[in-house]
């Protein structure tokens, strides 16, 4: 598994979604982790994800998707390898407009699905809001359950600070899953590990994470690799 926000590094004055001429940069990462599933954010268009999906193979190595519906410009996605044979369902995390977007696939009959989230960086009120829809619609972890994502908090920082607000985040997000990547490391610039993910379910044996080495000035993200094992119990 990797998550990785592939945007590029955020100013005020422009957006920073990912541009179309650093489109094949992602790809040279993303081929040499060469990861069965792919949860990305802050993608711009579909064609983005096409050319993402095909790699640079003579056929897709992966199946994507976007959310249906979203009304925030940078987008989260799910890839699959095309192996996997994985069908997508989307939603929004309600009350907010911001889209989400989950891949459903089997591993050894071990039933899985891949969530890609992508909460909000300037109002902890509304990151919130968005960790229990996601919590909500992840419901029990079942088999085997993956949420990843960019989740614009730090749970150490914001002990840190006080802030309680994200300590609530993190309970609803945790609710019936654990953070597969506590021991990871900083994701944002070497200094905040706001790039998560989570497991959990029946299936899910173990996990190693590690944050692939930083991709300045492309971005401010580096990627969160994360491998899992699962088996019967």
């Amino acid at each position: 598994m990797v998550t990785w926000n592939v945007g590029e590094i955020y100013w005020p004055w422009q957006g920073n979604q990912l541009k179309d001429c650093d489109v094949e940069r992602v790809i040279d990462v993303l081929d040499e982790i060469d990861a069965d599933v792919l949860l990305l954010q802050e993608l711009l268009h579909e064609g983005q994800l096409a050319r993402i999906a095909q790699m640079r193979d003579s056929a897709p190595r992966y199946v994507g998707s976007l959310p249906a519906s979203c009304g925030y410009d940078r987008h989260v996605a799910v890839l699959v390898r095309n192996a996997l044979r994985p069908r997508f369902e989307h939603d929004l995390l309600a009350p907010t407009r911001r889209g989400i977007v989950w891949a459903h696939f089997q591993v050894d009959g071990h039933p899985v699905r891949a969530f890609s989230l992508h909460f909000d960086v300037f109002a902890p009120a509304r990151r919130f809001q968005q960790a229990c829809a996601a919590a909500a619609l992840i419901g029990e972890a079942g088999a085997l359950t993956i949420a990843g994502g960019d989740f614009n908090y730090d749970p150490d920082a914001s002990r840190r600070l006080g802030r309680e607000i994200d300590d609530a985040t993190e309970r609803a997000i945790s609710e019936h899953l654990i953070d597969a990547a506590e021991r990871s490391g900083p994701t944002l610039v070497g200094l905040l590990r706001v790039d998560r993910m989570f497991a959990g379910g029946s299936a899910f044996r173990q996990a190693h994470a590690w944050v692939s080495p930083a991709r300045l000035p492309l971005g401010d993200h580096a990627p969160l690799v994360c491998d899992l094992v699962v088996g019967s119990g």
